[in-house]
C-alpha cells in the first residue's frame, strides 16, 4: 500500500508518458527558480539616510555640521548630530539640495560626508551658493562604513563678500549593503 503522499504524486503523473513528466517538473522547478530570483531583487541592497535640517543663516568662516533633523546646524562641534548606519556597507553616493533665500557671492563652500567625526570625503569643495538652487553631489564615492559607524555632513563657509540667508539643505546618502 502506498503512502498518501506518494499516492498524490503519483496522481499527479497518472497516465502521462516519461517525456510529459519530465516536462512538468522542469517548468515546476523554473517557476520556483524565477520566484527565488524574484524574492531576490525584492531584498534591499542599497538604502538612504537622509538629513533635513532647520534653516540658518551661515557666517563667514565657519565650520557647520549637518546630521540629524532634530539638531540642525551645529557649529563648530561635530558628533553632536549623529547618523547611524543600520547595516555595514559602503557609500556610493551622497546627493545635497541647497536653497538660499538670499545669494551669496561666489566664494567657494566646501561640502565633505564627515564619518565618525574623524574622516572627511569630499563631496565637492566648490559650491557657490550664488543662485537660488544648487544641486552638490559626489555619485562616485565608495567609502566602507560598519554598523557602528555614523556621520554628518560638514560645511566649510568662506569670507563672503555678501553672505547667503535662509539657507535650507537637505540630502541624502546612498548605501550599498555589503
Amino acid at each position: 500500500m502506498m503512502s498518501s503522499k506518494k499516492a498524490l504524486i503519483q496522481s499527479d503523473y497518472d497516465g502521462k508518458s516519461q517525456d510529459q513528466i519530465d516536462l512538468e517538473r522542469t517548468l515546476k522547478n523554473n517557476v520556483v527558480q524565477r520566484k527565488t530570483e524574484y524574492d531576490q531583487l525584492q531584498t534591499p541592497h542599497v538604502y538612504t539616510l537622509k538629513f533635513a535640517p532647520s534653516t540658518i543663516d551661515p557666517a563667514d568662516s565657519k565650520n557647520y555640521y549637518i546630521g540629524g533633523n532634530a539638531y540642525g546646524w551645529i557649529d563648530g562641534v561635530g558628533g553632536i548630530g549623529r547618523i547611524y548606519f543600520p547595516r555595514d556597507g559602503i557609500i556610493r553616493a551622497v546627493a545635497i539640495y541647497v536653497y538660499c533665500t538670499v545669494v551669496a557671492s561666489a566664494e567657494n563652500v566646501a561640502f565633505s560626508l564627515r564619518v565618525n567625526n574623524t574622516t572627511d570625503y569630499s563631496i565637492n569643495a566648490t559650491v557657490h551658493l550664488n543662485t537660488a538652487s544648487t544641486l552638490v553631489a559626489n555619485y562616485a564615492l565608495s567609502i566602507p562604513v560598519a554598523v557602528t559607524d555614523y556621520f554628518e555632513i560638514k560645511v566649510v563657509t568662506p569670507a563672503w563678500a555678501t553672505n547667503p540667508t535662509g539657507v535650507f539643505v537637505g540630502g541624502h546618502a546612498l548605501i550599498e549593503c555589503n
